[in-house]
């Protein structure tokens, strides 16, 4: 069998940095049989850095190479797609005693809730400008207190700064900073705070410490009927090119498990849980937003469902999640078969 990181090695000092930055580090380049692994497995990789990979790598190793990365858009040759964060999310939940609620028994979500959605946000930071822009809505239509919502980093002039790149594409008009008193008086703390190294239980909510992003207290679904998810990336990030970007998070399957749910996110992430069995609760929400391409268009017409839904009376709630439950059990049960691997 060939060394093939002995063969690496003879890259030039400046493919070889460029190959640790596209794959996040050394570390991630390992030989496994007759294969040199680029194992980028837990972030997106859009095409053009795909091909950045490929021109350099093909001079020295033919086909003896394979790349593994979770942009679920991009499956070239030599690649493989991996949908890790399910993988991530599904080794947690089953070893965890933080999730010692699932399945679900229907007996226990019966009472009527206080909230209509829960809204968990992490940083608003960087490129989590949609995050910013859902907050201003929610404050724009007075319904912020019909949702349990939580925001661990507030905006930077980074925030504000990317969204004006973006506004300047689609002109929306809109003064974003109308709100900054809000945004300044956060973070907005639930049950976690931002620890030094873990997550900080703060009111003794988990069995065991928090890890990031991955848990949520059982109190919190019995507070609110539905779930408003902002993923990672809402918008095509400046380095992405030709659309090509689309992964899925935490976030995302954390909602699959334990509520309905409408997600901001790239477009056709419904159709990618659709695929693989998820009830996407088609006739609760108006789901057509997942089919818009347009960024601007996308993000108002889920603004614009979410304050349908915050408009229906308490009955009328109540009723739709009943209607629900079975389902929600149904995507657990689903969620639990692909063992791991999806």
């Amino acid at each position: 069998m060939d060394n093939l990181m002995e063969k690496f090695s003879l890259l030039t000092q400046d493919e070889k940095q460029k190959i640790y930055n596209l794959v996040h580090g050394e570390i991630n380049i390992y030989q496994e049989n007759d294969l040199l692994i680029l194992d980028n497995h837990s972030e997106p990789m859009d095409e053009h850095e795909y091909l950045q990979v490929k021109n350099i790598i093909s001079k020295y190793f033919d086909d003896k190479w394979l790349l593994i990365h979770c942009n679920l858009h991009c499956d070239f040759p030599n690649t493989r797609v991996w949908d890790s964060q399910y993988t991530r999310t599904h080794h947690h939940i089953t070893n965890s005693n933080n999730w010692n609620f699932i399945p679900f028994k229907v007996d226990d979500l019966k009472n009527k809730r206080e909230k209509v959605f829960l809204f968990y946000n992490g940083s608003c930071g960087d490129r989590a400008v949609h995050r910013l822009m859902s907050f201003h809505y929610l404050l724009e239509y007075d319904i912020l207190n019909k949702t349990l919502y939580s925001m661990l980093e507030k905006p930077t002039q980074i925030t504000y700064d990317n969204l004006n790149q973006y506004d300047s594409f689609f002109n929306s008009g809109v003064d974003w900073k109308k709100h900054e008193d809000f945004f300044e008086q956060g973070p907005y703390l639930l049950d976690i705070d931002l620890g030094e190294n873990d997550f900080i239980d703060l009111n003794n909510s988990y069995s065991s410490t928090p890890v990031n992003s991955l848990d949520l207290p059982l109190s919190h679904i019995k507070q609110t009927y539905f779930n408003l998810v902002t993923e990672s990336f809402f918008f095509e990030p400046y380095w992405c090119q030709n659309k090509s970007l689309f992964d899925i998070s935490e976030k995302t399957y954390k909602a699959v498990l334990t509520q309905p749910f409408i997600i901001m996110a790239r477009p056709g992430i419904l159709k990618y849980l659709r695929g693989k069995g998820f009830d996407t609760f088609d006739d609760v929400f108006d789901n057509s937003y997942d089919e818009i391409e347009n960024d601007w268009e996308r993000f108002q017409a889920i603004m614009k469902e979410v304050k349908r839904v915050c408009d229906l009376k308490q009955e009328t709630l109540h009723e739709l999640y009943l209607n629900c439950v079975d389902r929600i059990i149904y995507n657990q049960q689903k969620f639990l078969s692909y063992e791991g691997k999806i």
